[in-house]
């Protein structure tokens, strides 16, 4: 047998009768696959339904005590022959092409795991929930299409499948009543299985979930989400709570008001829904009832996490937490003949670590902030990570003692092709020599707290350049680096911060870190191939500093232009009056 389609399933005989009705009539040939339905304690006349499909000698029906999907699942595969497995939810209508179309996707004989869209079918009521639904799988569906599978897609079942040698070497876990396909997925990956996307495979959903239903299902997932996350501390990055981090301020706000309520708004939520959906129009209840749907799910999502974790703070601290990762360049004495704008003079850089130290924060290194990503490893309750681009020897000489003296480590970003050479890239756009560190420096202070990471071997524009180029250019300025310092370089800096989707996929195949130049603060929901880097202004003081490491920006620059601005206008206005003649009244 070449493949086998696994069917659970739990009291929905009407949905899944045209689900197998839907795998009986496939483009594919007869012999070659067959049809695992597992009934996980059915009460609703499951078993009745089902003896119409005993003529077909594809189809196996097996039943068992409730205990979950996870163990319907592998009891399902237990019994299976087939040497594919595809996962089939039991209110899916499969295309006549899904067979086909998941054997296609597993012919290269690479062990993964194919994922296919879920549309929600055509005949689903039209209801705001079904709305959101469908809006949803739409919106996954141009994403993936367009973007490829991401981390994010960890989801094994539904419409997946797997090779059956690679699934059992790890099982679903049947105490996983909930998100057992999620805890599966963070293993899969966690032995680097790849994941890759079947546009073709599609099926259709047959969603009829009320919003309680819907409601209920997201106070079960987010109280999940945060099992999962203390149990692979790795999944915290690709939560849903994580993302909270990346949304405005006015809607973390918000989302924190409703959530630590001391009573649930969740009542008069749903009366006003109900209200809504007996509104005479049409177009105006949707849409809003639309919104009442989404606020009453972000709601129980939100309280129940909180709830599974302890407290709004205590959320925070897991999931949302901010870093600021601030960027220099030239640290020297003249800078206004260095690098301009890239240049800052001793006094003021020591003025920035000097405010750093005095209001609490630690610098941290590269290392500490991959762990607490990827492991849960906790941080400082103020930290920073400072880095510096391009290497350049003042730096090194004026910098570093500063950072010593304060107790900051830092991370400075080597072109290993210049390595005490000169910066070849600035000279091409007409600024002055300067020196970059030589190897004997690079190891000394890579002994004192100063980690080094990689910016390419001859800073160019990545984007420009063939594949083997670019590859050459990570893989041979890590090594480069590697071979100086004795240690592992795990970081990198685009050059001049530019990249695209094709530089960051081969960059993410050398590195497990990859620095920018947007400004902006990183957190857990943050890609660890685009981490923006806050850079502080050579004019910057007390008040523009502080705004730019709490906030990721300062308003001062944005200020200081309007006061002068409106200076300027009043300054013309004088002017002109006091050159203007005022005119007189003459008689002829």
């Amino acid at each position: 047998m070449r493949v086998s389609v696994i069917v659970p399933t739990f009291n929905r005989k009407a949905s899944l009768e045209r689900c197998l009705k839907s795998l009986q009539n496939q483009k594919f040939s007869a012999t070659e696959y067959e049809i695992i339905v597992i009934a996980d304690g059915p009460t609703d006349g499951t078993e009745q339904m089902m003896m119409g499909f005993t003529a077909d000698p594809r189809i196996r029906f097996l039943v068992q005590s409730n205990r979950g999907t996870a163990a319907a699942s592998n009891s399902g595969i237990a019994a299976a022959t087939g040497d594919l497995l595809i996962f089939i939810d039991d209110d899916c209508i499969c295309d006549e092409s899904l067979i086909g179309a998941h054997a296609e996707a597993h012919e290269d004989a690479t062990r993964g795991v194919v994922l296919g869209p879920v549309f929600l079918h055509p005949d689903c009521p039209k209801t705001a929930v079904n709305d959101l639904v469908k809006q949803c799988g739409e919106r996954d569906f141009e994403r993936s299409t367009s973007d490829g599978v991401t981390r994010r897609d960890l989801m094994t079942c539904a419409n997946s499948s797997i090779p059956r040698s690679l699934f059992e070497e790890h099982w679903f876990n049947p105490d996983f009543r909930r998100s057992h396909d999620v805890e599966l997925g963070i293993r899969l990956q966690r032995a680097g299985v790849r994941v890759r996307y079947a546009p073709n495979a599609v099926v259709y959903e047959l969603y009829d979930k009320s919003a309680d239903a819907l409601v209920g299902d997201a106070a079960s997932q987010a109280a999940k989400e945060v099992i999962l996350s203390r149990q692979y501390p790795e999944f915290r990055a690709i939560s849903n709570i994580a993302a909270w981090a990346l949304s405005s301020a006015w809607k973390r706000a918000a989302r924190r008001a409703i959530a630590c309520l001391p009573v649930s708004p969740e009542p008069i939520l749903r009366f006003l829904l109900q209200v809504l959906e007996t509104l005479p129009d049409a177009r105006f209840s949707q849409g809003a009832a639309q919104r009442l749907v989404k606020l009453r799910v972000g709601t129980a999502f939100c309280r129940s996490a909180i709830a599974e974790t302890g407290s709004w703070r205590q959320l925070q601290e897991m999931f949302c937490r901010s870093v600021p990762v601030l960027l220099y360049h030239h640290v020297g004495v003249d800078y206004a003949k260095a690098l301009g704008q890239l240049s800052i003079s001793k006094r003021d850089f020591e003025r920035h670590i000097y405010w750093l130290a005095n209001s609490g924060y630690v610098g941290i290194r590269l290392s500490q902030y991959l762990a607490w990503r990827n492991e849960g490893t906790p941080l400082p309750r103020k930290p920073v990570v400072i880095t510096f681009d391009d290497g350049y020897s003042d730096t090194a000489t004026n910098a570093f003692p500063i950072l010593e003296r304060y107790g900051f480590s830092a991370a400075s970003m080597i072109v290993t092709g210049e390595i005490g050479g000169v910066n070849r890239w600035d000279l091409e756009l007409g600024m002055p020599p300067l020196r970059i560190m030589d190897a004997s420096a690079i190891r000394y202070w890579a002994n004192h707290g100063i980690e080094f990471c990689a910016h390419s071997r001859t800073h160019r524009d990545l984007r420009s350049l063939e594949d083997e180029a670019l590859d050459s250019e990570l893989e041979d300025s890590r090594f480069d680096l590697e071979q100086v310092t004795g240690q592992p370089v795990r970081a990198f800096a685009y050059p001049y911060g530019l990249f695209n989707k094709r530089v960051q996929q081969h960059t993410g195949k050398v590195f497990d870190l990859a620095f920018t130049t947007v400004p902006q603060l990183s957190n857990l929901a943050t890609d660890p191939l685009c981490v923006g880097r806050i850079e502080p202004a050579r004019t910057d003081r007390y008040f523009g500093f502080s705004f730019r490491v709490r906030w990721g920006w300062s308003p001062i620059p944005r200020i200081t232009t309007k006061i002068v601005r409106v200076l300027r206008s009043m300054l013309e206005a004088i002017r002109f009056a006091g050159t203007s003649t005022p005119s007189s009244n003459r008689g002829c």
